[in-house]
């Protein structure tokens, strides 16, 4: 996703916008710090609202960890160069595409070269579900035909107007703190549920998705289940029964980067989060799988900015 934010469509400038995210795993394993407004229904079950904003600077190729749970999540994204591998489809959202994952399923961003980050993001819980009806167009949206996908899909130009309003109402009344905010806000979340359901028949399903290889998927699988460990691609194409070169050429099609890249993705996210959780830079370096010291500050700096030590510390 590499587009701009339509002209004609006014969002206005969130005054408590957080300067930047920590990093993409800190976004991944603790979503509420990146949150700018979060709202909940009730202690037992929550519908949470956030606006993430953050100029992503980082070298090509960022992976987040595979991320799962049980809430029922609804993408709105703006703009941003960003793909989402859900299961085995990985899909690149335009200006204006809703996503929707359902609770259980796993999906992890890669985020490209460098590119405003900008999406709105609601989460309902399981409990939400139980007072909604099987054979409604809300229930439909997350638990339909596809397998972990209830729509993906490009609304109206009037649908994106009326959505962007109520989250600019959403903004004003959590800014004002007024009386009976918690209500008002749970009838702009409801009210924004049935403006995408009503579009549902009325759009086209435009965000462009693409199934990846079977092969590329148990690699990827394998990868995340023991990254610490795998220090060379020769492993993974070993255990995939293909060559080396092949898995080379899938990765590049398919996600844009090298099996390698991938790899240190996902040992760097572990890495920043290590650090986050108070493992010196030593520690944090060998138990995310790094087997050169220097090597792991080189990768660190080059990829989120700064030293291992600065991280930590910042």
């Amino acid at each position: 996703m590499n587009v701009n934010k339509s002209e004609d469509i006014k969002i206005s400038d969130f005054k408590n916008d957080i300067k930047s995210y920590e990093s993409e795993c800190d976004i991944a394993r603790a979503p509420a710090r990146a949150a700018v407004y979060s709202y909940a229904k009730s202690t037992d079950a929550p519908i949470l609202f956030r606006h993430y904003k953050h100029l992503h600077t980082q070298v090509n190729g960022i992976v987040s960890p595979r991320i799962s749970h049980d809430f029922c999540k609804i993408f709105v994204f703006i703009s941003g160069n960003v793909n989402f591998l859900i299961e085995n489809v990985l899909y690149s959202p335009n200006c204006g595409s809703i996503l929707t994952i359902r609770g259980g399923v796993s999906y992890q961003p890669i985020f490209y070269e460098q590119s405003n980050i900008d999406y709105y993001e609601i989460d309902f819980p399981p409990d939400f579900f139980e007072s909604v009806p099987n054979n409604s167009p809300f229930y439909n949206m997350f638990f339909g035909e596809k397998n972990g996908m209830g729509c993906n899909i490009t609304p109206s130009h009037q649908t994106l107007t009326n959505m962007f309003k109520i989250f600019e109402r959403i903004e004003k009344v959590i800014e004002s703190n007024a009386k009976y905010s918690d209500f008002l806000i749970y009838s702009e979340l409801i009210m924004l549920s049935a403006i995408i359901c009503d579009s549902l028949e009325q759009s086209s399903k435009t965000t462009a998705e693409q199934k990846i290889p079977n092969t590329l998927k148990q690699a990827l699988s394998y990868i995340i289940e023991n990254f610490t460990d795998i220090n060379d691609t020769e492993k993974i194409a070993k255990h995939c029964h293909i060559s080396v070169s092949y898995l080379c050429r899938i990765f590049k099609k398919y996600l844009g980067m090298t099996p390698v890249e991938y790899i240190n993705s996902q040992k760097l996210a572990k890495a920043r989060y290590l650090l986050k959780s108070g493992m010196n830079v030593t520690e944090a370096c060998f138990n995310a799988g790094f087997s050169s010291y220097n090597y792991f500050i080189h990768l660190f700096k080059k990829n989120v900015g700064q030293t291992p030590g600065e991280y930590k510390n910042n």
